[in-house]
């Protein structure tokens, strides 16, 4: 990490996004500019870089490849608030993308606590080795060395060096994210969940900037079925529009 002449330590160039690996004070000082554009980036996010920079993927004949943004995860990123409802099509990537844009905020910004939430135990357990992948071939200077892990099991990551934890849970789980100040939220599938809220998902006043707002107590049940069954008509329109 280069210096200015006070000793404080500068920011880093486009450039270095491709060079090297980067080390604690690089990834701090990337997570404060993740959601910036340089011109030389022609329109893209730090974070769309860095992902393709640091994070791999499984393709679908099983080799391993750098996440490069497709058109659909390359949409969102322009278009995505604090809070973000996404009526999509299946296998377009937005749940990898959302894995690894949380992966990305968790790794560079201290002190965060990242929960996804899955519809079900088998989709929780594909979504953690998603994001296991991610750690798993991280250059070895981080993974030895700032993201050192204290624990990477029960579908729990934790960076002791960093304090910071990515957690993925099923929605099963009624006590999921219970007594947690959450940074980053995502509840996959909510069409699915139905009546099996958990209170990730049930109680966002408490959880992250990112969030969906149910309503007040009382209102969440009827609020969440209403919104689960129009997103499932989305999806079903989505899906006939997308294999034309």
């Amino acid at each position: 990490m280069e210096e200015a002449g006070d000793g404080r330590a500068k920011e880093p160039r486009q450039d270095d996004l491709y060079l090297g690996t980067p080390d604690k004070e690089d990834l701090e000082a990337l997570g404060r500019i993740l959601d910036q554009r340089p011109a030389r980036l022609r329109g893209k996010t730090v974070a769309l870089a860095l992902a393709a920079h640091l994070l791999l993927v499984r393709t679908r004949n099983g080799r391993p490849a750098k996440l490069r943004a497709n058109a659909a995860q390359q949409a969102f990123e322009r278009r995505r608030g604090r809070r973000n409802i996404v009526l999509k099509a299946r296998q377009m990537g937005i749940t990898t993308w959302a894995a690894a844009r949380f992966f990305l905020k968790t790794i560079t910004q201290p002190g965060t606590l990242t929960l996804q939430v899955a519809h079900s135990q088998a989709s929780a357990e594909e979504i953690f080795r998603i994001v296991h992948r991610f750690l798993d071939w991280l250059p070895e200077g981080l993974r030895e060395g700032s993201l050192r892990t204290s624990r990477a099991n029960v579908r729990q990551i934790v960076f002791p060096e960093i304090d910071s934890q990515y957690r993925v849970v099923s929605a099963g789980d009624r006590n999921a994210g219970r007594g947690m100040t959450v940074q980053n939220l995502h509840c996959s599938e909510l069409a699915r969940v139905d009546s099996r809220i958990s209170s990730a998902c049930g109680d966002m006043a408490a959880c992250s900037p990112a969030r969906i707002s149910p309503g007040a107590p009382g209102q969440r049940k009827g609020f969440l079925a209403a919104l689960s069954v129009l997103i499932a008509k989305i999806e079903v329109a989505l899906e006939a529009w997308h294999r034309r």
